[in-house]
């Protein structure tokens, strides 16, 4: 579920054991993010977004890395805390 402002967009995603949880992204990756089933999940104890996609098919990948695009062996960075800030200003590839 998305709350978009020109620049700036909030998905929320809200788990019954895991509560409401608010993410920042770009407005212009409302449609990229919006073509997944997002779900929040719990993986040694760090809150994690979950992806399931149109077929179906469940995988864990973080917010950062989608929107990134991030290929396997590269780490997505936050420039500021905290994490819940997906904007890409905020991320960076290494």
């Amino acid at each position: 579920i998305l709350e978009s402002e020109p620049e700036t967009a909030v998905l929320t995603i809200t788990s019954k054991t895991l509560g409401t949880h608010e993410f920042l992204i770009d407005s212009k990756n409302i449609d990229k993010v919006n073509q997944m089933r997002w779900q929040i999940g719990r993986i040694n104890n760090s809150t994690k977004v979950k992806v399931i996609s149109n077929d179906g098919t469940e995988s864990t990948v973080s917010l950062n890395r989608f929107i990134m695009d991030a290929k396997s062996g590269s780490r997505v960075i936050y420039v500021d805390n905290p994490q819940t800030d997906n904007r890409e200003a905020n991320l960076r590839l290494r």
